[in-house]
């Protein structure tokens, strides 16, 4: 996303220096980025927002046709976007742009297909259903992406005329290891979806158990899967302090939506060391205990009187 935000200002700088083919050309370097990332909103307001750019360019360059064509695809990526401040942009901008809410007319097709079938296919943000597919639309600028777990995004820009269109096939490349961690740590993560979680990093990580943990910085709790039994534990809360360290690469960590606290269940903690369990206090004990001993031997027993035995019987007498 910083690479696309870059390329914008390079761009707006460039058609500042008349040097439209310049700003077009970083136009479609950031069209080409955003078209290797996952769809959703985000990825729309972009594509969007390179489209109407783009149509800044071609209007400033006197090509009115291409910008209007530009501006009717910023209004399918967002249709929010109806209207544009007449205080911000000139008189011949605003109403190039009010005239993009018209559709033109003619009905283009073409057949997309995918290196593996079974893709979802976003037609310009929206899901249109798998691959094989051929798709009916209005002629102009269109964006159709590929999704399919395990591999990346592949996205194409259609520029399609009336009638009918040579297929698009796009090819999907399966993902490394890494960035497939990276999506599964990017994914959002509810009570109903850690055991699918715990399942895809075992199967990732090729191990027999997962340890999930979750929570904010200050109160964490962790859940093991078990591949075995291919079930998510008892979720236990246990200390940051030992675990900051490890954890600040991490962070921030997915919350945990637990449905209430009282099933979680209190992890070891620190307990707090008894007054009597302290070294100096049994020393001092074994010391006095000694020293009892020692006293009450010695008034037991009389060592100044002599004890002998009589001729007969059990036991001694004193003389």
């Amino acid at each position: 996303m910083a690479r696309v935000r870059a390329l914008f200002s390079e761009a707006r700088k460039a058609k500042a220096m008349f040097a439209y083919a310049t700003a077009q050309r970083r136009l479609a370097a950031a069209e080409t980025i955003l078209l290797g990332l996952a769809p959703g909103p985000r990825v729309n307001k972009l594509l969007a927002e390179t489209n109407f750019r783009s149509g800044l360019v071609h209007a400033a360059n006197n090509k009115p046709d291409l910008a209007l064509r530009a501006f009717r695809s910023v209004r399918r990526l967002d249709p929010k976007r109806e209207h544009l401040d007449p205080s911000v942009h000139p008189p011949r901008i605003v109403n190039l742009y009010a005239r993009a809410a018209t559709t033109p007319n003619g009905n283009a097709r073409t057949k997309v297909t995918t290196t593996y079938d079974g893709a979802l296919i976003h037609l310009d943000g929206r899901v249109i259903g798998k691959t094989p597919i051929t798709i009916a639309l209005s002629p102009g600028i269109h964006y159709v992406v590929a999704a399919l777990p395990g591999y990346r995004p592949s996205g194409a820009k259609l520029t399609l005329a009336d009638g009918a269109a040579p297929p698009t096939r796009l090819r999907l490349r399966s993902l490394r290891i890494d960035e497939r961690a990276r999506l599964l740590r990017r994914a959002e993560l509810h009570r109903s979806t850690y055991l699918e979680a715990g399942r895809q990093v075992a199967r990732l990580a090729q191990v027999d158990a997962v340890i999930i943990i979750a929570g904010t910085r200050d109160k964490l709790a962790a859940s093991v899967y078990d591949t075995r039994s291919d079930l998510v534990g008892t979720w236990r809360r246990f200390g940051t302090a030992s675990v900051a360290t490890i954890l600040a690469p991490l962070l921030p960590l997915p919350r945990v939506a637990f449905p209430d606290p009282k099933f979680i269940v209190p992890g070891p903690g620190v307990r707090k060391q008894s007054w009597h369990d302290k070294l100096w206090v049994r020393i001092g004990g074994g010391v006095v205990a000694v020293v009892v001993s020692a006293i009450a031997i010695s008034f037991a027993v009389d060592t100044s009187t002599p004890m002998t035995q009589p001729d007969s019987g059990i036991g001694f007498t004193r003389k």
